[in-house]
């Protein structure tokens, strides 16, 4: 292969052995993923889809997980055992390329967009990657650069996703009933405002404990509107009647443990929620999934920069850290310094404030021990039980004024490795078109909840489409769509006025995000006089990557 001028240079540590090598293959093609067990069966379906219509046969192995899978392909480069096809990050993609497993893509793009014309003409494109939404294409253009200064092509954008705030939209129906001025925060103005208050109708539900005795919690029960979704403009269910709430005790066997609430319906009732085990003393109203996206879409929000990274950094072959540097870092401590307010209030949480347990704020919001929670639209599903209707609801993620609504851009792209010489190579570039595009995206992103990163997927008569537009039966599905219209209605809508960023990738850059990962819980725990003295230890550790 011939090598480009790169901006990461080679780095790949000596990481422990056993790595899977792909062996007993038995398909034309061998793909490795970090997919759980979820996301493997929805891509088999979808790779079994395209051998039926191209006779090419398609292994996939997942690794259990990114870091697994970035280990094994980094010690399978030794015996030249790495697979036709992976998806990754761009921080792993730069260290593939730098050992030169990984191929570019330009001339395979190039021969195609001569061989399939017509079918970009139907799309109203000449080029295929015209075909991809912008943002998308990005991370995967700025890892090498040729000799000309122009991005080299090393990947192509597959399962998409950003953040949403998923909120329990039965309780906050019941909270709007005791007080008409709470809203769905589209700010965290209003998060300051309303968490308290929020707070406040939590308590008359929630477990009281006292001269270490507990009193049960309340069960919450109302009539939903069941209507055509044209009379009430939601899909049935989705409303609750009007004065028809009714609070009582939870009940409780002799074993203590709480007895079906649902049995105890009156006539036409739903149970909405049972706050039966909300314990206070880790309620949080507002709580972020992941406190590294946090501390980064925060920064953005707040106007300042998380990394840097371009092709003059060639030199040094990585970025930088960029949210401490002098220019920057009053936006920084502005940021945090608001929520630390929020959380000395006790209206913003991470996940292990809300449990002592769990790891993410799925686990809480299902027990109602939060009431909003920022998440990713490609795990809402975490977040849902089925038989509650439509307790789980999607809106976009607050920001912190009109001209800075930035929310992150997430996911990995397909990559093609030089592997099994020309034939596999052709071969695995013709999958990962597919994959990407038309109608196996689109049918890829009903499946698991994640965006379509092609237009092409998102046409009328798609599945994707339909998703969006028609009647959908389940509550994961009803998820999918509201996330689906989140996102077409506000984040790609350009008088929105989001932006969907994207942090460049390089070698180290998942070193930076683990740092700041860290900053926000450490920050909490010690207060606000404590951010300066965090900021400056964080830089401490990534002297490496601070100019």
């Amino acid at each position: 292969m011939k090598k480009s001028k790169l901006i990461a240079t080679a780095f790949v540590g000596v990481l422990s052995a056993g790595a899977l090598a792909g062996c007993g293959k038995k398909g034309d093609l061998m793909m490795w993923t970090g997919f759980g067990s979820s996301y493997s069966v929805a891509l088999r379906d979808v790779l079994d889809q395209y051998t039926a219509a191209t006779g090419v046969s398609v292994d996939h192995e997942s690794q259990s997980g990114y870091p697994n899978l970035q280990n094994n392909i980094n010690n399978s480069i030794a015996t030249e055992s790495f697979p036709n096809i992976a998806n990754g990050y761009p921080d792993h993609f730069a260290g593939y390329i730098s050992n030169d497993i990984q191929v570019p893509l330009d001339s395979y793009i190039e021969a195609y967009n001569e061989s399939h014309a017509d079918l970009l003409a139907e799309r109203g494109i000449s080029n295929i990657l015209d075909d991809f939404y912008p943002e998308y294409m990005t991370e995967n253009q700025t890892l090498a650069y040729d000799d000309a200064g122009k991005g080299i092509t090393y990947g192509l954008p597959f399962n998409k996703s950003t953040e949403v705030l998923g909120y329990n939209n039965f309780f906050v129906q019941y909270a709007q009933s005791i007080d008409p001025s709470l809203r769905v925060p589209k700010t965290w103005e209003e998060v300051q405002v309303d968490g308290p208050k929020y707070r406040a109708i939590m308590d008359t539900l929630a477990q009281k404990h006292d001269d270490e005795s507990v009193t049960a919690g309340k069960w919450l029960f109302g009539k939903l509107d069941m209507r055509e979704e044209s009379v009430t403009g939601l899909p049935p269910g989705t409303l609750v009647q009007p004065g028809t709430f009714r609070v009582v005790d939870a009940q409780y066997d002799e074993s203590g443990a709480e007895k079906d609430a649902k049995s105890y319906a009156q006539e036409g009732e739903s149970l909405l929620i049972s706050c039966a085990k909300v314990d206070m003393g880790y309620f949080r109203v507002f709580s972020w999934d992941s406190a590294d996206n946090m501390f980064i879409t925060i920064v953005r929000q707040w106007g300042g920069q998380y990394t840097k990274y371009d092709k003059d950094d060639i030199v040094f072959g990585h970025g930088w850290a960029r949210f401490y540097d002098d220019d920057v870092k009053a936006k920084t401590k502005e940021a945090l310094e608001y929520f630390c307010d929020l959380y000395t209030d006790k209206t913003f949480g991470l996940p292990s404030d809300l449990s002592a347990t769990a790891s993410y704020s799925s686990d809480s919001f299902l027990v109602n021990q939060c009431i909003f929670t920022v998440c990713s639209s490609g795990g809402l599903s975490y977040n849902i039980k089925e038989g509650f209707g439509r307790r789980f609801r999607v809106a976009p993620i607050p920001y912190k004024d009109a001209d800075h609504k930035y929310v992150i851009s997430q996911g990995t792209n397909l990559a093609v490795f030089d592997q099994g010489g020309e034939d596999k190579i052709q071969k695995s570039f013709d999958l990962i078109i597919e994959l990407c595009t038309g109608d196996y995206q689109s049918q890829w992103a009903v499946e698991t909840g994640y965006y379509p990163a092609a237009k092409s997927a998102v046409v009328e008569g798609s599945p994707y489409y339909k998703l969006i537009h028609e009647t959908q039966d389940t509550e994961v599905k009803l998820a999918y769509q509201e996330s689906a219209r989140v996102n077409e209605e506000n984040y790609m809508k350009e008088s929105e006025k989001w932006i969907k960023f994207v942090d460049p990738g390089f070698v180290g850059s998942s070193v930076i995000r683990n740092e700041v990962g860290t900053l926000p819980g450490i920050v909490f725990l010690h207060g606000k006089t404590s951010i300066d003295e965090e900021l400056a230890k964080a830089y401490s550790r990534l002297k490496g990557y601070v100019k």
